[in-house]
């Protein structure tokens, strides 16, 4: 999934609930080499945490 289908499927959220919507991928590379990367899909207020970019596209199918 491209990051563009997840803002496509944002925006459709917004025009549906009317409600401010953020979706945010974060990825954070340490010297040790491990990683971490987590998904975010904000609407006020509450904010949800994914750890796949399949169960953040699943929450969002959801509201949808």
């Amino acid at each position: 999934m491209k990051f563009k289908d997840l803002v496509e499927m944002s925006d459709r959220i917004v025009e549906k609930t009317g409600n401010y919507t953020s979706v945010v991928i974060e990825y954070d590379k340490h010297p040790n080499g491990s990683h971490d990367l987590e998904y975010r899909f904000y609407q006020p207020p509450k904010i949800n945490k994914f750890k796949t970019v399949q169960e953040l596209k699943s929450y969002m199918e959801n509201i949808l």
